[in-house]
């Protein structure tokens, strides 16, 4: 499997499948209410600070898919 990194910037398209992966931070994490609830701002308002991973190429007609955030 090939991975290509890219912004959430360059791949707004992704933000939606982003959301539907699997949450795989630590159990200690969502215990910071103030910080989850902060989370969620993160995409919209800093998307070239998001990195989504996708496998396979990625163009018109070769969408890749989110693989990892």
């Amino acid at each position: 499997m090939t991975l290509t990194i890219t912004t959430l910037a360059e791949r707004p398209e992704l933000q939606g499948p982003m959301w539907q992966m699997p949450d795989t931070w630590p159990a200690f994490m969502a215990e910071d209410p103030v910080g989850w609830a902060c989370y969620a701002h993160v995409p919209a308002e800093f998307p070239e600070h998001v990195l989504v991973a996708t496998d396979g190429e990625w163009g018109p007609g070769r969408p890749g898919r989110a693989a990892g955030r």
